[in-house]
């Protein structure tokens, strides 16, 4: 599993440095710079021109730029997706939950959890798919991604669907009901392993239409 917060704990890191370099620029008469990755020395430089203001605050918008970047590739632009999500209001986010209840499993019996599965980008050799997971208590469930890599001659579409049992096995490990969009009803699996072949054949059906 891919956590993307913990991708985006050194991007960030470069963000807030660059935000304090642009907004320190202009109100402070001393600015911390750092001085080197390896030594991490930091360097104390007066603001005594407009001049050196100005290139301190351009240096933090550089970072600031930097840092998105960075971001969007150890993401492999996820990012976007992600920031999408945050941005849509709460009436956006209601409609949005309650699309994601009518398709995906919630568990047999009283416990009213489920999991929305969506599969993002598939290539010959590599998938990646988002899960969201609620309960009754969690208004706004935080979205995980998965990066699924399958060896040279090696069927991309299998790999991703057994992680995606792998996942779904994690909640519950007996049976589930599963909400098909397909099918327009919910059908009940079986998460045994002993069940794997006729599992994974439903599944691919359900996601790949074959």
């Amino acid at each position: 599993m891919q956590n993307i917060t913990s991708l985006l704990i050194v991007p960030c890191l470069l963000g807030l440095y660059g935000i304090y370099l642009a907004i320190a620029a202009f109100v402070s008469d001393f600015v911390y710079f750092l001085t080197g990755s390896r030594s991490r020395k930091i360097k104390i430089k007066a603001m005594d021109s407009q001049e050196i203001r100005i290139k301190t605050s351009l240096m933090g918008i550089l970072w600031v730029v930097i840092s998105i970047f960075v971001s969007f590739v150890v993401t492999e632009g996820r990012l976007f997706h992600i920031l999408a999500r945050a941005m849509t209001d709460d009436h956006g986010r209601a409609a949005q939950m309650q699309d994601i209840r009518s398709r995906d499993f919630t568990n047999v019996g009283v416990t009213k959890t489920g999991t929305f599965f969506e599969i993002l980008t598939i290539e010959p050799r590599q998938g990646v798919f988002e899960s969201v997971t609620w309960d009754d208590d969690l208004q706004k469930p935080a979205p995980q991604f998965y990066t699924v890599d399958a060896d040279l001659g090696s069927d991309i579409h299998a790999a991703v669907i057994a992680r995606i049992i792998t996942v779904i096995r994690e909640h519950q490990n007996a049976n589930i009901n599963w909400r098909s969009a397909r099918l327009g009803r919910v059908v009940v699996l079986s998460m045994r392993p002993e069940d794997d072949v006729e599992l994974s054949h439903f599944l691919t059906s359900e996601f790949f239409g074959s």
